[in-house]
């Protein structure tokens, strides 16, 4: 008898099916119809063009209050936090000086007055007049001079911000005596596309929030526009100014300004509707026309609630899809044919919508039960794999998910896998590696704290590395509303001594990181994690500056062993054309994993779900296996996988496997 499996995946938009075995002709035979997408449509409209930036707040002035030249300090008439006014003596410093040469400057007067009443009388010579004349000058200036550098005066009204110096001390040169800063008013430097140029305009009003003071609202003015253009970054320097009479807002606070250039007729879809591409920074809307899906990468702009403004990628009047997208680049289907295709254990695959929604993911999971579900490849989104956790526990319905990767997930129930890193994970791996490969001593961190990928890699790389003995000696980060200028992290990288930066996010971001390093002439080892996948295909960006860059891929569709060579072609060949991505090598992974597990567990299909699910735990706590996305597949008591990720060097240009 043809043995058989129903397995059932919920996948973000779809779930799949289930396996038989020993059941009638009928239930094995039984079709499901495949779903369908879900579409909208969408057309343009005027949007707001609002746009925000992160700065640090700066002083209007500055000054560094100290002698020209070593003296020993007198008395220091302030302290940190005083406000000063101009004029005010702040420092007296040693005098000894400035008496021996006052009493020089008396003795070359009197000497002058002499010179003086013998040239009126002829008893002296012009050039003898024009000597003591000069002499008189010199003593003159040495002693304003030595005046000024005596009495230490401040040039603004300020307040003291810092104090390097006590009562005594010899003055050696280095830090100033004290620094006295202006904060009324204060300023900010903001790095503006280059795109908005034209509609920056002075004197325009800014909303400005300061961390510290929560969503109170600041109204700042543009003082100040920079004429030229960043050819590395694109972008210009525009300066802000806050009256800030009440002295709440202070240097070194962080700020977010919010500028408003106007309106633009822009296409609006659904958030449903934009797909992240796996591995990259890019976003992708899938495009209904005539019966047909077209895959269009997209350029987003603000987003609105519920919706997003698309700056590119879709026309006006066009629909588009906001459900059922995975289940279009689903490599789990090419896995099922391979597998059926060899003999022996069948399964019998049902993919369910559920809309990365968790209600209703729980009525697919029932919808699945029903039609007699033994093994369930997961969720996708980690939204709907938690809503579905506590019945697939119950139940004791085995699962192991592709892509949701909350930590959470996993330790929710004994029957709960995962096929992907969670983020922190992949940071830890990263660290190890970093470790192992003696990558570098001094480490420096550049991440997007607004983006859960990049923050939850940046805690799993620096909780290893504090765990390893790794030295992260600078830490910088951005926001998806700051990154037009990356300028500053780079160089505190720089000042830091980093001699290896890990990037922990997505490779546009990181080609201009690596062009402002080559700019400055900073060249450090740069490391980063699959979203660094893509830097060689970034538009205009001068390719010979990624050589030596290193990343771990957690699957490259260019690869040339021939595993990944003929997932690719099956998949193109299925998908017309469409190149799969990781979450298409994840669902491939997921069914060859528990295709292996049931073989070598024995399961025949004839199985209830409950005993599958106690077998492929057993199963799964001792087995190895390898993957498109990745060697040496284990995973811990929790359910959590392990595994060696391709980590590659860019050399000549192409990707060479790191040795």
């Amino acid at each position: 008898m043809k043995k058989s499996i129903q397995l059932v995946a919920l996948l973000l938009t779809v779930v799949m099916g289930s396996c038989t075995g020993g059941k009638d002709k009928a239930a094995t035979e039984h079709v499901v119809e495949k779903p369908k997408v879900k579409v909208a449509d969408v057309k343009a409209r005027p949007v707001d063009q609002i746009q925000e930036y992160t700065a640090t707040v700066e002083a209007e002035a500055k000054n560094n209050i100290a002698p020209s030249s070593p003296v020993r300090i007198d008395q220091i008439f302030v302290e940190v936090g005083d406000r000063v006014s101009k004029g005010q003596k702040l420092v007296q410093m040693d005098a000894a000086n400035l008496k021996q040469t006052k009493l020089q400057l008396d003795n070359q007067e009197i000497e002058f007055k002499r010179i003086d009443e013998l040239y009126k009388v002829g008893g002296a010579s012009k050039s003898e007049w024009d000597a003591s004349k000069m002499q008189l000058d010199v003593k003159k200036t040495a002693y304003k001079n030595l005046l000024e550098n005596t009495a230490l005066l401040s040039p603004i009204n300020g307040v003291v911000t810092a104090r390097n110096y006590d009562n005594g001390d010899m003055y050696s040169g280095g830090n100033p005596v004290l620094v006295v800063e202006q904060i009324t008013p204060v300023k900010l430097l903001i790095n503006v596309s280059e795109t908005y140029f034209t509609k920056v305009k002075k004197g325009a009003p800014v909303d400005v929030k300061l961390d510290v003071y929560g969503d109170e609202i600041f109204t700042g003015n543009i003082s100040l526009i920079y004429p030229t253009i960043d050819a590395v970054t694109r972008t210009f320097q525009v300066e802000i100014k806050l009256d800030n009479r009440d002295q709440r807002v202070r240097p070194g606070m962080f700020a977010r300004a919010t500028l408003n250039f106007g309106t633009a007729d822009n296409v609006v879809v659904p958030d449903l509707a934009i797909v992240k591409q796996a591995g990259s920074g890019d976003r992708y809307v899938f495009v209904y026309k005539d019966g047909k899906v077209s895959y269009n990468k997209v350029e987003l702009g603000r987003r609105m609630g519920t919706e997003y403004e698309l700056k590119s990628g879709v026309p006006d009047n066009s629909q588009v899809v906001v459900a059922g997208q995975s289940r279009l680049v689903n490599g789990m289907e090419v896995a099922v044919e391979e597998i059926n295709a060899k003999g022996g254990l069948q399964i019998e695959f049902n993919a369910q919508d559920d809309e990365a929604d968790g209600e209703k993911a729980v009525s697919a999971y029932n919808v699945l039960k029903d039609w007699g579900m033994q093994v369930m490849a997961g969720q996708v989104t980690t939204g709907s794999a938690l809503a579905v956790a506590p019945e697939s526990t119950a139940d004791n319905m085995f699962n192991l998910t592709p892509s949701a990767s909350a930590e959470s997930l996993a330790l929710s129930g004994a029957n709960i896998f995962q096929m992907c890193f969670t983020d922190p994970n992949q940071g830890a791996s990263a660290a190890e590696l970093v470790s192992t490969k003696a990558l570098g001593t001094k480490v420096g961190v550049i991440y997007d704290s607004s983006d859960d990928y990049s923050s939850g890699l940046y805690k799993g790389f620096s909780d290893k590395a504090a765990e390893l003995g790794l030295e992260i000696v600078a830490t910088t980060s951005f926001t998806a509303d700051n990154k037009a200028d990356l300028s500053t992290q780079v160089t505190q990288c720089q000042d830091a001594g980093a001699d290896l930066v890990f990037l922990p996010i997505y490779y546009t971001e990181a080609a201009q990181i690596l062009s402002y390093a080559n700019k400055i002439g900073y060249a450090p080892k740069f490391f980063g994690c699959d979203g660094m996948d893509g830097i060689l295909t970034v538009e205009g960006f001068d390719t010979t500056l990624a050589e030596g860059l290193a990343l771990m891929t957690p699957f490259d569709a260019n690869a040339s062993d021939e595993a990944t060579q003929s997932f690719v072609a099956k998949f193109k060949e299925k998908m017309d054309g469409l190149v799969p991505n990781q979450f298409a090598a994840d669902g491939y992974d997921v069914i060859y994993a528990l295709y292996n597990a049931m073989t070598a567990a024995g399961i025949t299909g004839s199985e209830s779900a409950s005993e599958i699910c106690t077998a492929l735990e057993a199963q799964f706590a001792t087995m190895t296996i390898d993957g498109l996305t990745g060697t040496g597949m284990h995973w811990d008591e929790n359910g959590m996988i392990s595994k060696a990720p391709a980590a590659v060097v860019i050399e000549n240009g192409v990707y060479v496997p790191m040795g």
